[in-house]
């Protein structure tokens, strides 16, 4: 049953989303690279941060979907063309926005982490610019990160009053240990690359000129391992059973967290700040 969950926020995502998805070509391209031609580069780059938006969102599941349909694709780059790898959820959705609204924002969120994370491909995330928040949750889905010494990492949403979701939490606590994520993420701590690096959020830190061969090479290194998909399935059973279980859950308790009157007010001032910043 619980599968039907995902399937059922599919169906409600995709009859709707028709309407609200803008100028949603070209925001995500797929090119082939690699020695062999076997992996597939998914690039972000909806200006001016790959803040998640539905379209975003949207893109970004339907080429992993592509991908994962591809019998010669055997791993996937995701990386960005933008400055910021992703700056996380585009807070314009959650402002002044029905229960319905947000309903199909958060299930569509959860759908696309769950699309990368149960990926059989193996995933290299690229990330040359910064990833607070949504943009670490689209990093920990991947098999393996690789960042460049301008790309600040990290659940910074209590740092806005805002609280980082169970399974972006989950998946920092499977990748760092459970002392260093809960710490993180009650302070909403963004780490500085080097540090990312010591606690091993990021695998691999390169220049901002190899970032791109080196991704190619990890890739390809994981690619050749004979038993790399049987474990890596085995490995992330845990945790999708957990989220498929809490999904419809999740979704709820989000709409309700997202309309709460304190939460709009901190939305809206934040956005109003932003806007003031691009006026100067």
């Amino acid at each position: 049953g619980h599968h039907n969950y995902l399937y059922l926020a599919m169906i409600r995502t995709t009859r709707i989303i028709p309407f609200i998805a803008k100028n949603v070509r070209n925001i995500v391209t797929s090119t082939v690279c690699g020695t062999k031609n076997n992996i597939i580069k998914i690039s972000m780059s909806s200006q001016p941060v790959n803040s998640l938006s539905l379209p975003l969102i949207k893109a970004v599941t339907n080429a992993f979907v592509e991908a994962g349909q591809d019998d010669t694709c055997k791993g996937i780059i995701l990386n960005s063309s933008t400055r910021a790898f992703s700056a996380g959820l585009d807070l314009n959705e959650l402002s002044n926005r029905t229960d319905d609204e947000l309903y199909i924002f958060w299930s569509s969120f959860q759908n696309m982490l769950f699309t990368v994370y149960n990926s059989d491909k193996a995933v290299i995330a690229e990330i040359a610019g910064a990833a607070p928040a949504g943009g670490t949750m689209l990093a920990t889905c991947c098999d393996v990160r690789i960042g460049t010494d301008k790309a600040p990492i990290g659940l910074n949403e209590a740092a806005f009053g805002l609280i980082p979701p169970y399974f972006g939490v989950d998946m920092l606590d499977d990748i760092v240990g459970k002392r260093v994520s809960w710490k993180a993420s009650s302070l909403g701590t963004m780490f500085k690359p080097q540090d990312a690096l010591t606690i091993g959020l990021y695998d691999i830190i390169a220049s901002n000129e190899e970032i791109e061969s080196i991704s190619i090479e990890e890739c390809e290194k994981w690619i050749k391992a004979p038993g790399r998909l049987h474990t890596k399935r085995m490995l992330h059973q845990e945790r999708l059973t957990k989220w498929r279980a809490g999904f419809e859950e999740e979704c709820l308790t989000f709409v309700q967290r997202v309309q709460d009157p304190r939460t709009q007010k901190m939305i809206s001032s934040y956005l109003e700040s932003l806007s003031m910043k691009k006026k100067k």
